[in-house]
């Protein structure tokens, strides 16, 4: 049958289909045939987006060579290699670094410095936000080992190993040569003058380079991410790229561009969603919107929905997101003493997360442990705020720390912090795809009262009332009209007080319409301050 299906030719005949029969006929002669279409079916499965049944293909293409009795290692490599992109695909990360791993060895054996560069990069897997150093360490050591063995100074696969290599040191942390071997990587790209390379690199490159520093070059390379996914038919690399896309649009409080792209982003997902990383994602983006616009019960909802979709291997990065969410869910709903503990473990076995030490910070300071906040805030202000990462953390970081500074009444780290995050007074705080912390401004006007810059405090509560609505954020503007009252309080000239109140009537109603029960606690005693009701 398998003969007849092939001789009848190309029209209305699926290589799948061929590959099948051959394989049902490997044990009568046809091992060959049945490994050469098993590969071939296995490429065109992947191509459509069917992992499930390209990991079929491979099987059965290892099986044939097994059956044949006699071995046909650069075959059985090439189905190893396909096998394992497979896997990630499928979602089953940890058979797919098991069977990289396999491959590389055989290439190494072969002598073949293609395929082992091929495995290196599939044992990286799909591109995926990794911060667990059990991962990341052998990553790095295979990269760096296929990296020696290629010797050729320029080519594709050198610029696809060196963004790989690039994306694992920067996921690590504290890996300051990261951002210098991404654009090497880049350069390398482009003159290889492949546009599927090029869009690899820009995809892997995208969080080494990340960072304050470099906001409007990052927007650029995500935009141009996007044009060439669209232009080489990778779904996957376009998914990324509109993501990111999307939050730089948001950074610049684009809100109507914001919703366009998302709108678009949403409905090319949806129909991949059951796709474990897919899945997760727009889960964690929808959350983060809901939270945005503060609906607190279904951001909830999404929060769990995304944990649920998993992705095997990856339950690291997948568990961070789910912390870091249900962390200001939590603390708006004045809830925070139940997720304290979750919040300690990933601080302390996450050192080089210094974002997760911040957040830290900030909970000890809203449950009124101030020495354990101070303390740590104190340790991340060394060499003026030196330590911190300038990467896509960096701006969130600082966020939390204002915040925590403005709690303890820091007038020793406040002018610090006011100088480091002044520069980016117009934009807003996104943290990657799970949170956006709303205007920059706001936790500006907050530090500049509490260095008795009162006139600059105001001018930035100001700014952020406008872009916090711009975005359409209810929730972000009522913390606003709390941090503006509590700093007229503060200042206390004559119309001080009559603005105030009204600052707080309309973050009351907002605190009850969206049940912030939180912030609605901390307005009580202000009111009375102001001379209103409590």
């Amino acid at each position: 049958l398998g003969d007849a299906l092939e001789a009848a030719g190309p029209q209305g005949v699926r290589v799948e289909l061929l590959a099948h029969h051959f394989s049902e006929a490997a044990a009568a002669g046809w091992s060959e045939k049945a490994t050469e279409l098993a590969l071939a079916a296995s490429h065109a499965a992947i191509a459509r987006l069917g992992f499930e049944e390209a990991v079929g293909h491979c099987e059965r293409g290892l099986a044939a060579i097994d059956v044949a009795g006699r071995p046909d290692d650069e075959r059985r490599c090439e189905l190893l290699l396909a096998l394992g992109e497979a896997c990630s695909n499928a979602g089953d990360s940890e058979r797919a670094r098991a069977t990289c791993l396999e491959a590389a060895d055989l290439a190494e054996s072969l002598g073949d410095d293609g395929r082992l560069a091929r495995a290196a990069l599939g044992f990286c897997g799909p591109l995926f936000f990794n911060i667990a150093v059990t991962r990341t360490a052998p990553s790095v050591g295979l990269l760096e080992r296929a990296l020696a063995r290629l010797g050729a100074p320029g080519g594709a696969l050198r610029a696809q190993l060196m963004g790989r290599l690039a994306a694992q040191l920067a996921y690590a942390g504290g890996e300051r040569r990261a951002p210098a071997l991404a654009r090497a990587a880049l350069d390398l790209a482009r003159s290889a003058g492949d546009r599927a390379t090029l869009a690899d690199v820009l995809a892997t490159t995208h969080w080494s380079l990340r960072g304050p520093d470099n906001l409007a070059e990052c927007r650029a390379l995500a935009a141009e991410l996007v044009a060439l996914a669209e232009a080489v038919g990778d779904v996957r690399l376009l998914t990324y790229g509109q993501q990111w896309h999307v939050e730089h649009l948001l950074e610049r409080g684009d809100i109507e561009a914001v919703k366009r792209e998302l709108a678009g982003w949403e409905r090319r997902v949806e129909p991949l969603s059951r796709r474990s990383y897919l899945g997760w994602l727009l889960a964690v983006v929808r959350a983060r919107h809901a939270y945005l616009e503060g609906r607190l019960e279904e951001s909830e909802a999404l929060t769990h929905d995304a944990l649920s979709h998993g992705y095997a291997g990856q339950d690291e990065p997948v568990a961070h997101t789910f912390a870091a969410q249900m962390l200001v869910l939590r603390r708006e709903q004045a809830r925070l003493g139940e997720i304290v503990a979750a919040v300690e473990q990933f601080s302390a076995t996450n050192p080089h997360i210094l974002a997760w030490r911040a957040v830290l910070a900030d909970t000890y300071a809203r449950l009124g442990r101030i020495a354990d906040a101070r303390r740590l805030l104190d340790e991340l202000a060394c060499d003026g705020f030196a330590v911190l990462p300038r990467d896509g953390l960096w701006l969130g970081t600082a966020t939390t720390l204002a915040e925590v500074a403005t709690m303890l009444g820091d007038t020793a780290h406040a002018p610090t912090l006011y100088q480091l995050m002044a520069p980016y007074a117009d934009h807003c705080t996104v943290v990657l795809s799970f949170l956006c912390q709303g205007a920059v401004a706001r936790p500006l006007g907050m530090l500049a009262g509490v260095m008795g810059e009162y006139d600059a405090s105001v001018r930035h509560f100001e700014a952020a009332l406008e872009l916090n609505a711009r975005i359409r954020s209810p929730l972000w503007v009522a913390h606003t009209q709390h941090d503006y009252a509590a700093m007229l309080l503060a200042r206390g000239r004559t119309t001080d007080r009559e603005a105030a109140r009204g600052l707080l009537a309309a973050a009351t109603a907002a605190a009850h319409d969206f049940g912030l029960a939180s912030l609605a606690s901390k307005l009580g005693p202000l009111r009375l301050r102001a001379g209103g009701a409590a």
